[in-house]
């Protein structure tokens, strides 16, 4: 079943003249996962300075949060379909993952680290 799907695809690229997707080095992998943690990262610790020079509360701020996030991954969605459009296959899932595990992360982090400064 996998060399028939493997056949068809090699005789749909040249009789459509489509080209085959390519992918990234496993280095380049881990650089386009690692960057997108490093969004998901940096949005959240801009986000929660904005909060502390603000006075927002938590929950409308929260709603800040979730949109830049949301963008983020829209930017990520579309480079991955901007990838599949020039033949490059570009890891999406685990992006995703790093960037909003990445988040939550920094924020509950960074929540507990300030909870804990506010107590003391």
């Amino acid at each position: 079943m996998v060399h028939a799907q493997m056949i068809s695809q090699i005789i749909s690229a040249v009789l459509d003249r489509r080209p085959l997707l390519h992918w990234l080095p496993e280095w380049g992998e881990w650089v386009w996962i690692g960057g997108w943690a490093i969004v998901g990262g940096s949005v959240t610790v801009s986000w929660q300075a904005g909060l502390a020079r603000s006075g927002r509360t938590l929950a409308r701020s929260g709603i800040n949060l979730a949109g830049a996030i949301a963008l983020s991954l829209a930017v990520l969605y579309g480079a991955g379909w901007l990838g599949v459009w020039q033949s490059i296959w570009l890891p999406l899932i685990p992006a995703v993952l790093a960037l909003v595990g990445t988040a939550v992360v920094v924020a509950g982090v960074r929540g507990t680290i300030d909870s804990s400064m506010v107590r003391s």
